[in-house]
């Protein structure tokens, strides 16, 4: 969970702590606004020092001197992704930045003696036989930092990951350090930058309590939500981090995962943003003022207005509350209901972060759809808008599916590029196509319009199916599946 905590906050919530506690110094109201603050996603290149430590139950078996090479290989993944997606960056000398002391004997992880631009990683031996765990905290910017509630099974050798334990690497399992450690480290330091406040994840799975037509429930996991559907290249954002999957090469794999993470372009505004004169709080240039959310209404055809059109907003409190009903009334003549999401601060805190719209119009089928607290991130940081508007177009009721089926694909061969063409129509227009291969979560290739080509790299030998799901603006499905034969890697291809 991301929470902003103001300091006179934070003492009330006192033990409300979440995944990512950003404090904030309280600045007079009239402060002037820093022209920086208008610079949005434009801060300068900066460094940042890691200090890390460390537990020494987990150097005992590998010492000192290997602990801190193999931390030298972890900050250098982290540095893989960061400075390509962000202006941050990090150094580690394990000379010098390196403390092997027991947590109990440890400097507690706080902010006190960091300068500015130090973070410190604070790491425990995990009691639980797995890597797990992770809390950031930071003051303003150039940032100090602390990230803490670590805990690691072993400082893992990167450049020798296995599948399984084996005897060569006991200690260097492919999904300890990818899936959790490093993937909470790359977290961690987002939450210190400034983003992921609220958690994506908090949207992955809501259940729709309302009991009010259509049922739409947020979930990650069902390839046919919609919400989901144009957001998929946010899994590659480790503040979500679907991406970090078992794959069948711990090497590749290691590769793959580092070159695939992507932070989603909320992410890349805050963290390349300088908040150090950041004034106040309610008048910050990156949020829009939540008093005047927006529900735009249209008619999905014509892209018309619907004024008239009943309108309800509910907020989901978290913690798997139900919905809350926030507001209800009718659009006016430009098709639009305003209304106060009653946001501000509480949009940091646990829940409050999803919305969840539904709306009718006489001769239109019902619609529904979720906006999230990163949807107002890109709305504003990214484009730029005064107020944060919801879009919802209501149809007529369309009850067929659309047609979809895949185009014959060429050979098949282990780590080497295919053609996937995947064709899809309908009536009322196809509003997407997802390809994916069963058994694997991230889909190969996700589209919200056509031109559907792409490509996929398989990984493995054998009988693989490929499945295409095709889903058109009123909500209906198709899905269309292929059995297609992948051979060994340096087999010869007998042409067709």
């Amino acid at each position: 969970m991301s929470t902003i905590f103001l300091p006179a906050l934070a003492r009330r919530l006192g033990a409300a702590l979440s995944c990512a506690i950003a404090l904030l110094p309280l600045m007079p109201l009239a402060a002037a606004a820093s022209p920086t603050l208008d610079a949005i996603g434009q801060a300068p290149r900066s460094v940042h020092r890691l200090k890390f430590h460390v537990d020494p139950v987990l150097a005992a078996d590998i010492g000192a001197a290997e602990a801190g090479r193999r931390l030298v290989q972890y900050v250098a993944d982290v540095n893989s992704v960061f400075t390509r997606e962000t202006v941050r960056s990090f150094v580690f000398d394990p000379a010098t930045d390196l403390q092997l002391v027991a947590p109990s004997k440890a400097p507690a992880c706080s902010l006190n003696d960091l300068v500015d631009g130090e973070i410190v990683v604070c790491l425990s031996a995990s009691q639980r036989g797995y890597s797990h765990g992770g809390l950031a905290m930071s003051w303003t910017y150039p940032v100090k930092g602390v990230i803490w509630n670590l805990n690691w099974r072993a400082i893992h050798d990167p450049q020798r990951l296995s599948r399984e334990v084996t005897a060569a690497a006991p200690e260097s399992t492919e999904k300890d350090y990818l899936g959790r450690q490093l993937k909470t480290l790359l977290h961690e330091l987002e939450h210190v930058h400034g983003a992921g406040s609220g958690e994506y994840y908090h949207a992955s799975h809501v259940t729709d309590t309302t009991g009010v037509a259509p049922k739409a429930d947020l979930a990650l996991s069902n390839p046919r939500d919609r919400y989901w559907w144009p957001r998929q290249h946010w899994r590659q954002d480790p503040l979500l981090g679907s991406v970090f999957e078992e794959r069948l090469d711990p090497q590749a794999n290691r590769s793959a995962t580092l070159a695939m993470t992507r932070f989603t372009e909320g992410t890349k505004a805050m963290i390349n943003t300088d908040w150090r004169q950041w004034p106040r709080w309610a008048g910050s240039t990156y949020m829009a003022a939540t008093a005047q959310t927006r529900v735009a209404v249209t008619d999905r055809a014509t892209g018309q207005a619907l004024p008239g059109a009943a309108v309800s907003v509910w907020r989901d409190p978290g913690a798997q509350k139900p919905l809350e009903l926030l507001a209800s009334g009718t659009a006016d003549a430009q098709g639009r209901f305003v209304f106060d999401w009653g946001c501000g601060f509480s949009c940091f805190a646990v829940g409050k972060t999803n919305l969840l719209v539904k709306a009718g119009a006489t001769g239109r089928e019902n619609g529904a759809t979720w906006f999230t607290i990163f949807d107002a991130f890109e709305q504003k940081a990214v484009q730029g808008r005064a107020h944060f508007t919801i879009d919802l177009a209501l149809g007529g009721g369309e009850t067929a599916p659309p047609t979809v089926s895949l185009a014959e694909t060429g050979p098949a061969v282990v780590g080497q590029p295919l053609v996937l063409v995947p064709v899809a129509s309908d009536a009322s227009g196809a509003a997407g196509v997802k390809v994916m291969v069963a058994g694997n979560d991230l889909p190969v290739c996700t589209f919200v319009a056509a031109p559907y080509a792409c490509h996929w790299t398989p990984a493995r030998p054998g009988v693989q199916t490929i499945q295409v799901l095709a889903i058109n603006a009123a909500g209906r499905s198709a899905i269309v599946t292929a059995n297609v034969f992948v051979q060994p890697a340096g087999e010869r291809v007998a042409a067709r």
